[in-house]
């Protein structure tokens, strides 16, 4: 889904299954239902700053970067997409 340090060209808002995200190796959470991956990458324009792996098979609505950065021109989506990025996954791994 994403790689650390390699720019991300999809948002994914998970609807089912979970995966597992990590950075510098180190696991950090488990990430599922409602929650989004990519988001800092898109909106930042840089490399993703962590890996995201998907454990059970994903559901997820997809936006590239035109239709992502569609959604950002809007004041309103923006400001929740930015506040979403320190939501953090349900629970974590050791």
């Amino acid at each position: 889904m994403t790689v650390q340090g390699r720019p991300s060209s999809r948002l994914w808002l998970i609807t089912s299954g979970e995966a597992l995200v990590s950075a510098n190796a180190r696991p950090l959470r488990v990430v599922g239902y409602g929650d989004a991956v990519g988001i800092a990458s898109l909106l930042n324009g840089g490399g993703s700053p962590e890996t995201t792996i998907a454990l059970s098979a994903i559901r997820a609505l997809t936006a590239g970067q035109d239709q992502f950065q569609g959604l950002v021109s809007r004041p309103s989506i923006r400001a929740r997409l930015a506040a979403a990025m320190p939501r953090r996954g349900r629970r974590s791994r050791p």
